[in-house]
This record gives C-alpha cells, structure tokens and sequence, in this order.
C-alpha cells in the first residue's frame, strides 16, 4: 500500500491519514515511499525492499482490540464511537491492558478496571465465541449493531475468547463418515471387481 502526500494531506489508497476512518478501522502500520506530515502516524523504522526504502509508521490513534466504555453508554452504530473517538483514545491510553494472540481464534486479554463497566471488543459479533472472565464462562452481546461487548466489574481480570465455528463438529462427523465410506466402498469394489 503506497502513500502519498496530496496538498499536505497525507493520504494512503485514497484514505484520508488524518481522519478517523483509519483509526476506527483498526489500521495500525503502513509502509510510505514518502515523509507524513501528521500527528497520528509515527515513523518507527525503514524497511528496505526491493522497490527502495520505505518508512514503517505507527497510527498512534488505532482503536486497540478492545476497549472499556461507560456501562450506561450506549452506542447504536459506529458513528456514535466516531463522535466520541477522542474521548475513547484519551481513556485507552490511560488503560492498563495487555493483548495476548494465541494463533487465530484464541485471545487473552488482561485488564485492570477501575469501576463496573463495558469492555468492546473490535471483533465482530457472530455465534461461536466463548467468553471466560478470569475462568467463568460469561455471555457477550451485539454492540454498536456490529462489535463483541462484555460487561465487567472492576478490578484485575484476564479474559480469554476462543471461537469455534458453530458448524464444525457436524462437519468434521460428516468427513470422516465420507471418507469411511469412500474406503469400503474401494475395498469391496476391488474385491468384487476380481471375482
């Protein structure tokens, strides 16, 4: 993805850097041929490739995996957490969390929460997580008509999500019961081809 600066605008792909777009889409790096000229991207190093030098920036203003909101917030779409998107990054910045990734369907987030709140996750909602609040099993819901979200009380808790597609039990029965079948049915049909 290249970038380029269009009257002092930094812009990727067409993508305004400056706006929150990029932030509430979770983009975190890209790679520019070109200096940025804006507070939210930071140069963190250069990566040379075969077209060149590139520089590697951090968007400082990211939205993180999960966040922690008031619990009588209630935001009905993404254009309620734009409005309040400052606001939010002010409070991630101040949080104490910490993202574990174990491979691509497991996380294990520790946080620290001062007071009963929200915590949304930037993963969109679906059938098929399990939630487990420092080891209970715990219910998620639909927030913001797209995103995870839990309630929390406070203090220090490690939550762990794992999602397991709600259809692969039925389907991993249904393989081997089909490749059972393709092996008798090559077992006798050799045996009754010979005869």
């Amino acid at each position: 993805m290249k970038s380029k600066a269009m009257n002092n605008k930094a812009t990727c792909n067409n993508l305004d850097l400056d706006s929150k777009l990029a932030s509430l889409l979770g983009i975190r790096y890209i790679l520019s041929e070109n200096e940025l000229d804006t507070a939210s991207w930071i140069p963190i190093g250069d990566v040379t490739g075969d077209e060149g030098v590139f520089t590697l920036y951090q968007n400082r203003d990211a939205l993180p995996m999960c966040f922690v909101v008031d619990r009588n917030s209630a935001y009905s779409g993404i254009n309620e957490i734009a409005s309040d998107f400052d606001e939010i990054i002010d409070k991630f910045r101040d949080q104490d969390t910490n993202l574990v990734v174990s491979g691509i369907s497991e996380y294990s987030i520790d946080v620290n929460i001062e007071e009963d709140s929200k915590l949304i996750f930037m993963i969109p909602y679906t059938e098929g997580w399990t939630v487990k609040v420092d080891g209970t099993e715990t219910d998620y819901y639909k927030e913001c008509d797209f995103y995870m979200g839990i309630d929390i009380s406070s203090g220090n808790h490690n939550i762990v999500l794992r999602y397991v597609p709600p259809l692969l039990g039925m389907g991993s029965i249904i393989s081997v019961i089909s490749i059972l079948a393709f092996v008798l049915y090559a077992f006798y049909s050799k045996k009754y081809l010979k005869e």
